[in-house]
This record gives C-alpha cells, structure tokens and sequence, in this order.
C-alpha cells in the first residue's frame, strides 16, 4: 500500500509541473500572436483590435458629407424653382371646346336613362330577383319580431 501512495504522490507532482509548463506555453504564444499582428489591424486570435479616427479625420469626413448634401438639396431647389418658373407641373389642359363635348356627352346618357324610366342597376338584377330577396328579408325580419315578443312575454 505503501508503494501505491507513493505512486500516486508522484504522478500528482508530474501533474503540477506539466500544468505549470502549459501555462507558460499559453502566454508564450499569446506574446507571439500580439507581436505577429504587425499592425493589420487584426489580432492573430481573430478579434478587432480598437482603432480610433483622429478628431481632424472625423472633421474631414463630416465636412465633405455635408458638402455631397448641400449639393443635393441645391439641385432639388434648383429644379424646384425652374419647375415653378414653368408654371407647375406640366398637365395636360382641355381646352373649353374639349369640356364642352365631355359636358354634352354626360347630358346625353343621363338623358337616356331617364327615358328609360328607371336607372340602371349596378348589379343588374332583374326585378323577379329583387322581388323574391325582399320576401325573404321581410320573412326573416318577422320570425325576429315573433322571437322578440317571446322573449317579452
């Protein structure tokens, strides 16, 4: 038994020592990796390193970004005003002759429908079939009633 413990005793101290030397493994290559990235940009692990834009670069950028918008909007109010100056926006105009004929026209079919005697009918059913949904809406309305009086009595 005495072997045995002194067995164990000596693994775990193999143990310890593997495990000390892996850890310095671990920060030597994490040194290396920092050292390689070279300033890419990128670390070797993957990650993204933090860069920062100098407030003058930032400046820059947003000056030019407000120069390309005024640009537009100038463009815009340009075209703006040619197109007021132009009178709007260009539409076809009848002419009186034109709203005359259309006027006419317009007289003309409602003239016709008069003649008929009645208007025309959207869906056009005949007037059996309107007959016969006013029955049944008039029955429907009845056994409505009777059931309400039920109710009341």
């Amino acid at each position: 038994m005495a072997n045995l413990r002194w067995i164990v005793e000596q693994l775990n101290d193999e143990r310890n020592t593997m495990q000390q030397q892996l850890e310095g493994l671990h920060n030597a290559v994490g040194i290396l990796e920092r050292l390689s990235s070279n300033g890419t940009g990128r670390r070797a692990s993957g990650g993204r390193s933090r860069h920062t834009m100098s407030a003058a670069a930032r400046k820059r950028i947003s000056a030019a970004q407000k120069a390309r918008w005024s640009k537009l909007r100038q463009a815009q109010t340009l075209k703006a005003k040619m197109a007021n100056a132009a009178g709007g926006k260009s539409r076809a105009k009848i002419s009186a002759a034109g709203r005359r004929r259309i006027a006419a026209a317009q007289k003309a079919r409602w003239a016709k429908t008069k003649r008929k005697g009645t208007r025309e009918r959207k869906f056009g059913l005949s007037q059996e079939a309107r007959n016969r949904i006013a029955i049944a809406q008039r029955s429907r309305w009845a056994k409505l009633k009777q059931e309400q009086q039920k109710k009341a009595a």
